[in-house]
């Protein structure tokens, strides 16, 4: 597990280890339960794997395959695409599995490419902090929006406004076809330890009179509903414990349930929540060590 507060630092690390390990002999009790300890033969009579693509380079001889990009399926081109931590942008053929193209970015690619609507553009985070849109037929970076943090979340298009957030607990709401910023939310990037990772978007679409809202959790324990048209924040609601602390983090990306009026979110200290959607107003509570 790797943690951050403000810079990463081997130091943090090995404190995290540290913690982790003291935490482990406090709780020699605890036993994991598997939903389904039988393994059976069900999964490979319905699936099979078709191929296998390394996208992972060598340094100095030595694999370190720790990879963390998502890929992005391109059914109209047969292509399917994922960054490396290498700054390479693979186009990777669905029949063959081959590398059709690569492009070199100066920052690892570490996040979920999008395409958008149009099937156009490529949209995709950098370790470096930039949001970048690609134009497909091209391959020529239309534009590209650089902030504080590393973007590894995909990004989310409603209409013609792209949503981002990095992991300084920056949202931000760009031009799909310009770049041109619209609107910042931020939270209070904690000092105390967090979890590496951070939550995705999640949205309801605009209805009506109704603007719509993005949501996502934060570093401090912080949930928040965020209007898609101006950037305030409709409701903002804490799943961390009363007293703080370390590992507070809100990390799970929102899981909307429109049918019940909820949205579903993680506290890494706290466990699952159930939370209105309306207001933020707390309705279920599931308690779980490590939730995200």
């Amino acid at each position: 597990m790797t943690v951050g507060s403000g810079p990463s630092s081997p130091v943090r690390k090995v404190l995290s280890l540290g913690f982790a390990a003291l935490a482990a002999c406090a709780n020699s009790d605890v036993r994991t339960v598997t939903p389904h300890p039988e393994l059976t033969s069900g999964a490979r009579a319905n699936l099979e794997l078709a191929r296998v693509q390394q996208v992972a380079l060598s340094d100095y001889g030595v694999l370190h395959p720790d990879e963390f990009a998502g890929v992005a399926p391109d059914p109209a081109r047969k292509l399917v695409y994922v960054g490396t931590r290498g700054g390479t942008l693979l186009a990777l053929s669905m029949e063959t599995g081959d590398v059709v193209w690569e492009h070199q970015f100066p920052g690892a690619v570490s996040s979920v490419p999008v395409i958008a609507d149009d099937g156009e553009l490529l949209l995709l985070g950098t370790d470096n902090g930039d949001l970048v849109a690609l134009e497909l037929e091209t391959r020529k970076t239309r534009w590209s929006y650089a902030t504080l943090g590393t973007i590894r979340n995909a990004a989310l298009v409603v209409g013609p406004t792209v949503h981002v957030v990095n992991s300084r607990d920056q949202v931000f709401a760009l031009d799909l076809e310009s770049g041109a910023w619209r609107w910042q939310y931020d939270q209070p990037y904690p000092t105390e330890f967090t979890v590496h990772g951070h939550a995705g978007l999640s949205h309801v679409p605009p209805a009506g009179d109704d603007p719509g809202a993005v949501f996502t959790g934060f570093s401090n324990g912080k949930v928040a509903a965020i209007r898609l048209d101006t950037g305030e924040p409709i409701w903002v609601a804490g799943v961390a414990p009363p007293g703080g602390g370390d590992f507070v983090d809100a990390d799970g990306t929102p899981l909307i349930l429109r049918d019940r009026g909820e949205v579903v979110v993680t506290g890494q200290s706290t466990g699952v929540h159930g939370l209105s959607l309306a207001d933020g107003g707390a309705r279920w509570h599931r308690p779980m060590r490590g939730a995200g």
